[in-house]
């Protein structure tokens, strides 16, 4: 005799509110290089809107200056969606992986996922 009882939990795909409004880049490390820059308030921000899956970026960095070319995003609108595979929490931004997103303390860190020599990026409220 055996009870069987059906608990999965259904995937609703939905972003957890902590991850809604803004979110200023402070902080991208690693690499083979090693680097570490951080960024200062408004440098870039990211604004996650639920309601309708948009992401609205600012990046005020010139092309020139040696930290933009890790702030992943130029400013515009982009459609994303957060998926959970595997107990990790996935970022993609118009289809594209961004890399695994947690919550530490009052931050976000996004990990591009490449064990070794994989890019840290963190934000802040």
């Amino acid at each position: 005799f055996g009870l069987t009882s059906s608990c999965k939990k259904k995937c609703d795909c939905q972003v957890p509110s902590q991850l809604e409004g803004r979110w200023q880049m402070s902080r991208v490390s690693g690499g083979l290089a090693g680097i570490d820059y951080t960024y200062n308030p408004g440098e870039v921000n990211w604004y996650f809107q639920q309601s309708n899956n948009t992401l609205y970026v600012s990046n005020n960095l010139d092309s020139t200056d040696a930290k933009h070319q890790y702030t992943k995003l130029e400013t515009g609108t982009y459609y994303y969606q957060a998926q959970s595979a595997n107990g990790e929490n996935i970022i993609l931004v118009n289809g594209i992986s961004l890399g695994v997103y947690y919550f530490e303390q009052d931050k976000l860190l996004l990990d591009d996922g490449v064990a070794s020599d994989g890019m840290l990026t963190e934000f802040e409220r």
